[in-house]
């Protein structure tokens, strides 16, 4: 039952995230939230036909320059959106970043805020951590070596998520 009530109270916690984050063009939006069962939670969010930007790099092997700049400039916007409410995503990769329709290469929703940090005394205190979360390939090294980190983190995920939509390959395991 431990592992139940912390799993709970971190849905509530990504879901208090969303409410925060509000309503962004480039954020995947929470719709409902129905916890009226005492066996199941429904979390209804916004529909992104075009699937993962994951899926979508692997099908094109890696994005002309002019789509990528139009993307990354969206995920860029919606970063500096989620720092200035004074939280941190820590898991930024090309499986958290949708596709809003299949006819689109470009148009964005960063989503999954699992792993969201929020700082309760924002602005006077910036969101910190020692803790290794994220995704292998896109952590930054301060992460890896368990150092004090801050929002920088994603800035670092965001160029490697970058480097993988230009060139369709990881820039340090190849």
């Amino acid at each position: 039952k431990h592992d139940d009530h912390q799993t709970l109270t971190r849905i509530y916690e990504e879901i208090e995230i969303m409410k925060v984050l509000g309503n962004h063009p480039s954020l995947v939006q929470l719709v409902a939230v129905d916890d009226s069962s005492d066996a199941a939670m429904r979390v209804v969010l916004e529909l992104c036909e075009g699937g993962e930007l994951y899926a979508r790099i692997h099908q094109k092997q890696c994005y002309p320059e002019n789509e990528a700049k139009l993307m990354l400039k969206q995920i860029l916007e919606a970063i500096a959106y989620i720092h200035s409410k004074g939280i941190m995503h820590r898991d930024l990769k090309p499986e958290n970043i949708l596709l809003e329709s299949k006819a689109s290469n470009v148009d964005i929703k960063v989503s999954d805020f699992g792993l969201a940090k929020q700082s309760k005394d924002y602005p006077r205190r910036l969101p910190r951590s020692h803790s290794i979360c994220g995704s292998d390939y896109y952590l930054a090294p301060e992460v890896i070596k368990q150092e004090e980190y801050g929002r920088e983190i994603d800035i670092w995920s965001v160029g490697v998520i970058a480097f993988v939509v230009l060139s369709g390959s990881l820039p340090f395991f190849n």
